[in-house]
């Protein structure tokens, strides 16, 4: 369902069936849930090889690497709050600063 967390486009599902249903295919390495939408849309679970996403969106291809991202390599998102910082929480593969800060740093 859309709108998972107060967040629109956040397309989230019930793991523990998902968990379930992967127990007869055990040799699996990810998993995509595909939502018949063309609405732009997806999640990925950082403790799960799942990812899901709306297949009919035109950038449902960018949207599979975006998600797979966060699912499979454990990447999060940076977003931008309203004051310009950055959050991005605090694990360990995410910069509040800019490519251009980051590089003045080496």
């Amino acid at each position: 369902h859309y709108n998972c967390g107060g967040i629109d486009r956040l397309l989230c599902i019930n793991v523990a069936k998902v968990n379930k249903v992967l127990q007869q295919v055990p040799k699996a390495d990810i998993v995509f849930a595909l939502a018949n939408s063309e609405k732009y849309g997806g999640a990925g679970y950082l403790n799960q090889a799942i990812a899901t996403l709306a297949a009919r969106n035109k950038s449902s291809f960018e949207l599979a690497f975006h998600e797979i991202g966060h699912s499979f390599g454990k990447l999060i998102d940076e977003y931008e709050n309203t004051d310009g910082s950055a959050s991005c929480n605090s694990f360990a593969n995410a910069s509040s600063v800019d490519r251009h800060e980051m590089e003045a740093k080496k």
